[in-house]
C-alpha cells in the first residue's frame, strides 16, 4: 500500500509539475513549490562545491568535503529533464549521502547543454569527453568510478556505458539509474497502460489514444533526438545488447509509464549475465527516490542505492 506521504506527494507532483494539469503558467503557488524541491540548496557546510570545465569546454560541477578532498573514489552523476532541463542545485544535495556510503568520494555532476539548442548527440558527447578527461587529465582510473542518473540522465548513463563498451574501454566500477528513460518509440505495454496513474507525465483517468500518444511522440519532451532514429540504442537503450556491463542498480514505479523501459532493460542484462539489482516499489511515481526527503518508498530505495554504492566501493 502506498504511503500517505507518498500519496501527498503524488499529488503535489501532477499538481505542479504535470504539463497535462491545468494551472496558470506563472502560478506563484507552482513557482514556489518548485523552487522549493529543485532550487534549494542544502548542502552541509563541510562540504563545498565549484563549477569547472573540461579542455573541450564540458562543464560540471563538482562536490567535495572539506577535509578529506579526494579519496580515490568518484561519482559521477547525469540529471534528468528530459534533456531540456538545466543541472539544478538540489541535485547536489546527493552528494553527502554518496560520500558516506563510498567511504569518502567526490560527486561529479555533468551540466550538459540542453535542448532544443543542443540535439543529439550533444549531451552523449559531452558525456563522453566528460568521462575521458576524469580518467585522463584528472588521473581517476574507471574501477574508481561509478556513473548513475536520473530519467533522461538515467538515459545517458546507459548510453555512455554503450559506447565506452563498443569503443573497447574501460567501464565503470559499478553504475545505477533511477526511472530511467530508455524507450524513444514509446512502445511498451506500460506507457499505455499506466498513462492514467502516472502523476509526472500522464493524464488522470485517461486512455492514451494514438493521437496523443504521437502527440507526445512529436512535442518538447523528445525535442533533444532532432532527426535521431528512435531505435538507435545510444538514443534508446531498451534496444541495446548489454554484454560485458559492469554491476548494475535500477530503481523504479509501478505507476511510472516508463515502468517497462526498466524491467525489459534489467531482463536484458541478466540474460547477459550482468549482476543486477532491480528496485521496484508498488505506487510509486517517475523519480520518486529524488523525492527520498519527502517519502518513505523514496527513502528506501535511496538507501537501497546507498548500500549498492557501499558495497561495490568496499570491494575496491
Amino acid at each position: 500500500m502506498t504511503s500517505i506521504r507518498g500519496l501527498l506527494v503524488g499529488h503535489m507532483v501532477r499538481k505542479n509539475m504535470n504539463p497535462n494539469t491545468p494551472h496558470k503558467k506563472h502560478s506563484a503557488a507552482r513557482h514556489r513549490w518548485q523552487n522549493a524541491i529543485f532550487n534549494r540548496d542544502r548542502l552541509p557546510e563541510t562540504f563545498t562545491w565549484a563549477s569547472e570545465a573540461t579542455p573541450a569546454g564540458t562543464a560540471f560541477q563538482r562536490v567535495l568535503h572539506k577535509e578529506s578532498g579526494r579519496t580515490g573514489r568518484l561519482l559521477l552523476y547525469f540529471h534528468g529533464g528530459a534533456y531540456v532541463a538545466g543541472l539544478s542545485p538540489s541535485y547536489r544535495n546527493l552528494a553527502p549521502g554518496f560520500f558516506d556510503a563510498a567511504g569518502g568520494c567526490e560527486t561529479i555532476y555533468l551540466d550538459y547543454h540542453c535542448a532544443p539548442d543542443h540535439q543529439y548527440p550533444s549531451q552523449l558527447n559531452e558525456a563522453l569527453d566528460l568521462w575521458e578527461d576524469l580518467t585522463g587529465r584528472q588521473g581517476y582510473l574507471p574501477e574508481q568510478i561509478i556513473l548513475g542518473g536520473d530519467s533522461a540522465g538515467a538515459n545517458l548513463t546507459l548510453a555512455l556505458l554503450l559506447k565506452l563498451r563498443d569503443l573497447k574501454k574501460p567501464m565503470p566500477r559499478a553504475a545505477f539509474c533511477i526511472s530511467a528513460w530508455t524507450d524513444m518509440t514509446c512502445s511498451t505495454q506500460s506507457f499505455h497502460d499506466n498513462f492514467g496513474k502516472d502523476v509526472m507525465f500522464g493524464d488522470k483517468g485517461k486512455v492514451l489514444t494514438e493521437e496523443r500518444r504521437q502527440k507526445l511522440l512529436h512535442g518538447k519532451t523528445f525535442c533533444f533526438l532532432g532527426d535521431a532514429d528512435r531505435k538507435d540504442p545510444y538514443v534508446s537503450p531498451i534496444f541495446g545488447d548489454y554484454h560485458d556491463f559492469p554491476p548494475m542498480f535500477f530503481s523504479v514505479g509501478t505507476h511510472e509509464m516508463l515502468y517497462d523501459e526498466t524491467i525489459q532493460v534489467v531482463k536484458k542484462l541478466k540474460a547477459c549475465q550482468v549482476p543486477v539489482t532491480c528496485e521496484i516499489q508498488p505506487g510509486m511515481f517517475h523519480i520518486y527516490v529524488v523525492f527520498a526527503r519527502l517519502v518513505p518508498e523514496g527513502k528506501i530505495s535511496y538507501r537501497r542505492l546507498l548500500d549498492f554504492i557501499r558495497d561495490n566501493f568496499k570491494s575496491q
